[in-house]
């Protein structure tokens, strides 16, 4: 159990988004870092794949990327968060290849991009073929050095409540319940597969654990 009770920021997941949320806050800033389950585990560095970005631009553009990504979902997806995807995402792959992920690189010392289902043009960003844990070991390595960072293997979040001033969460942690309050609380996840029935089958849970804590704060979803 920490020691400090109080944060600046409490980050609820410890994948891909969560490690990489902790490397861009300020140094400043209390942070405690809540993971599931070992820190090394999660369904981010079990990712085989790659980063989906349109870095280079001589045959690609975000545009199409964004058209690509419509159809693929059906044309359900928020228009706004594909928008930041394609606009976003192509600084973030280089921000992570300057952290330490060693992308593959093609002859010219580019990133090597490849094609995947859905995409028109070769934009896939990867490491050999276990992207995903390349990703997370080598922004883990960075997060464990940061002095203002608390990590918590092994502890779940059970409730989330809205203060006057941020949050209060309960975590569960090696048998034990505390409690710690938050400016700013960053649900960082993961997946939704175990809610359906029958539940998609994955080797770590993917509880949705981000929809119900929202719905519980009446919060958009």
């Amino acid at each position: 159990m920490p020691q400090e009770q109080n944060y600046d920021v409490i980050i609820v997941g410890a994948g891909a988004a969560g490690l990489y949320a902790a490397l861009n806050l300020e140094k400043e800033a209390k942070v405690l870092l809540l993971s599931k389950k070992e820190l090394a585990l999660s369904n981010s560095s079990l990712a085989q794949g790659g980063v989906a970005s349109v870095v280079y631009r001589e045959n690609d553009d975000p545009e199409l990327h964004f058209q690509d990504t419509l159809i693929a979902g059906k044309h359900q997806n928020n228009p706004d968060a594909v928008r930041v995807l394609v606009n976003e995402g192509p600084q973030d792959v280089l921000n992570i290849q300057r952290l330490g992920v060693d992308f593959d690189l093609a002859g010219d010392g580019r990133i090597q991009m490849t094609l995947e289902a859905g995409h028109s043009r070769h934009r896939i960003a990867h490491h050999k073929d276990s992207t995903g844990k390349e990703i997370v070991d080598k922004l883990l390595y960075r997060v464990k050095r940061l002095a203002n960072v608390t990590i918590l293997e092994n502890a779940l979040l059970f409730s989330l409540t809205k203060t006057e001033n941020g949050f209060y969460a309960g975590v569960q942690h090696q048998g034990e319940a505390f409690y710690a309050g938050a400016s700013y609380v960053l649900l960082a996840t993961g997946g939704i597969g175990r809610i359906y029935q029958p539940p998609i089958p994955l080797l770590l849970p993917a509880t949705a654990l981000c929809l119900h804590m929202s719905w519980e704060l009446k919060s958009s979803i």
